[in-house]
C-alpha cells in the first residue's frame, strides 16, 4: 500500500515538508488523491488535511499532518543509530 507521500509523488505532485508535515499545492490532481486515500479502504480515514492560503504569494496549499515520509524515515534512521 503506497503512502499519501508516495502517491502524491507518483502523480507529479509538488510535495515540501516542515518536519512532519506534508505540504502540497491544492491542485484538483492533490485534493483528489487525497480524498481517494480516505476512501479507498487503505487509507486512514482520519487522514487530516487542510487546506491554506500561502502568506507568500496567495497559493492555495493542503497541509496533511504526519505524512510526510521522509520525516519518519529519518527519524527511524536515528533511532536505531541510537540504540
Amino acid at each position: 500500500m503506497k503512502s499519501i507521500y508516495e502517491r502524491l509523488i507518483s502523480a507529479g505532485c509538488v510535495v515540501e515538508g516542515r518536519e512532519s508535515d506534508l505540504h502540497t499545492p491544492a491542485t484538483p490532481e492533490a485534493l483528489r488523491l487525497i480524498r481517494e486515500f480516505r476512501h479507498d479502504g487503505t487509507g486512514d480515514l482520519r487522514l487530516a488535511h487542510n487546506v491554506y492560503v500561502s502568506r507568500i504569494d496567495g497559493s492555495r496549499w493542503v497541509e496533511v499532518p504526519f505524512a510526510y515520509d521522509p520525516f519518519w524515515i529519518e527519524a527511524d534512521r536515528k533511532a536505531k543509530d541510537r540504540a
